[in-house]
């Protein structure tokens, strides 16, 4: 899990003041989409690979993964 993001930004809710928090610590944090910003800056990503916001480190590993599914149908790439 400490792989997958390096930092949460949240609102700290006494001072209204964003704050960058490290996992695990900001597991229990709230959140609130509506009025706070997205909570993970493009310093947050390190190896997400959702299929929607991948990094590229999680490009990387959907790339072997399909790699794989393709060479065990019998296709092939040659270099």
């Amino acid at each position: 899990m400490e792989n997958l993001v390096n930092l949460k930004r949240l609102k700290d809710p006494k001072t209204h003041k964003y704050k960058n928090h490290i996992y695990p610590k900001s597991i229990d944090l709230p959140f609130d989409p509506i009025n706070d910003e997205y909570p993970y800056p493009s310093a947050a990503i390190n190896m997400t690979y959702d299929g929607l916001h991948p990094s590229d480190k999680g490009n990387a590993i959907i790339a072997k993964e399909v790699l794989s599914a393709l060479k065990g149908m019998g296709i092939g790439f040659s270099k």
